[in-house]
């Protein structure tokens, strides 16, 4: 009996033994984790850190060939690849079981969805309203501009908005693997595309923002929205295609399918810009009521130029091998053009306070002249003292021209 206690003694005394030397086995193996960890982010820091350097600097290296006939046969495989129907599937399915395991999610959203779908005809409602004010003689408010501006704000982001949801729920997907990842990040690049495209177009809808609160002609927005329609489309296809390519990681594919497409959009952009800027027949360039001072001024042509041949430069670039270079340049160029059109929003919101507070300026005098007057006829013209009237011509021009100025200094930096 003392022998079968002393050798379970031992046992358990080993068992321990095994059990502390395997706890602090895996208590080195954690710390050894948690090392291997900290070194990954500095190198995941470090990498982005070179990422963001290259593209800031690194822009003249050549990262590919030029294009050549034989690329033709890369892209058809692209495509191929692309549309091969096991990837779809494997996505569609993906996003089926995320649905069933974040339920609440995507009836959240779907509810949002429909909220949003039943309140678009109120919000254009709303705008047409706030147009028909802002048209009335003796309205001076400024309440209606901004109210119609934010309502267009709201309205271009409801269509980013599904795509931003859909980019992130391929992203998050329990279960996705390099399919879902690279279509998430080609989503969600659309969405910044199509919100950059959308805000213009919200902007020149009928009866709204630049209608009438700015004064643009509406038979000139009309064609101008009409060629947004089909530049819209080319410029999400491009933008989906190229950042897919990007982030599958095969240069072939990306060199040849995605070059392509990246040319195309160029060229596209280019026609677009042809169509609205042209002097004498581009549609902007109608919009200034045939002013040939504004057609034949030299910023006018350089900027016409400037926007003409900046996509085929870019195009060029892509061709000759720098592919990379005209990608980083392609999107600074977008964003660029977008500030420039937020710019111009903005001095037309501000021309449109400085006009009603110029007319209101103007009843005022209007009034007070008339009420000295009458004062005269009643035979007060010892009392009465003139005020010297004010210059709001005058006043207007310099007013306009300090904020074009800030706003071009804006621009530049």
């Amino acid at each position: 009996e003392f022998h079968v206690a002393d050798t379970l003694r031992d046992l358990l005394t080993t068992k321990r033994s095994y059990l502390l030397d395997l706890f602090g086995d895996y208590q080195a193996y954690v710390d050894s984790l948690l090392k291997l960890q900290v070194i990954e982010q500095q190198l995941i820091n470090e990498t982005a850190a070179l990422a963001v350097y290259i593209d800031e600097h690194v822009l003249w290296v050549r990262s590919a060939e030029p294009l050549h006939l034989t690329d033709l046969k890369d892209a058809a495989s692209g495509v191929y690849w692309l549309l091969r129907w096991p990837r779809w599937r494997h996505v569609v399915e993906t996003l089926g079981r995320d649905a069933l395991e974040s339920l609440g999610v995507y009836v959240a959203a779907l509810v949002l969805f429909l909220v949003c779908l039943a309140l678009w005809p109120r919000l254009t409602r709303l705008v047409a309203a706030d147009a028909e004010r802002a048209q009335l003689r003796a309205s001076l408010a400024f309440a209606p501009t901004v109210r119609a501006a934010f309502v267009s704000l709201v309205l271009a982001l409801m269509g980013p908005a599904v795509l931003w949801f859909a980019a992130w729920r391929l992203g998050a997907a329990q279960r996705g693997g390099d399919s879902e990842r690279m279509l998430s990040s080609g989503v969600a690049a659309m969405a910044v595309v199509f919100l950059t495209i959308e805000i213009p177009r919200q902007l020149i809808r009928p009866k709204g923002l630049g209608e009438v609160h700015f004064g643009w002609p509406p038979t000139l927005l009309a064609k101008v929205r009409r060629h947004l329609v089909w530049f819209l489309i080319v410029a999400l296809a491009a933008v989906f295609l190229v950042t897919t390519l990007d982030t599958d990681g095969d240069e072939r594919r990306l060199d040849s399918f995605g070059r392509l497409a990246f040319m195309a959009a160029m060229a596209a952009f280019a026609a677009f810009a042809f169509l609205m800027m042209r002097p004498r027949k581009g549609i902007l360039c109608q919009a200034a009521h045939g002013r040939t001072a504004h057609e034949s001024s030299r910023l006018y042509n350089l900027v016409y130029a400037s926007t003409v041949a900046a996509p085929l430069v870019l195009m060029a670039l892509a061709w000759a091998g720098f592919f990379y270079t005209a990608l980083r340049l392609s999107w600074r160029f977008h964003m660029t053009l977008f500030l420039g059109v937020c710019l111009l929003v903005l001095y037309n919101l501000i021309l449109r306070w400085l006009r009603l507070e110029h007319l209101r300026l103007a009843i005022d005098q209007a009034m007070r002249k008339r009420e000295a007057m009458s004062e005269t006829e009643q035979g007060d013209l010892a009392e009465v003292e003139e005020e010297p009237p004010l210059d709001l011509a005058h006043m207007g021009e310099q007013t306009q021209s300090l904020v074009r100025g800030l706003l071009v200094a804006s621009l530049i930096i």
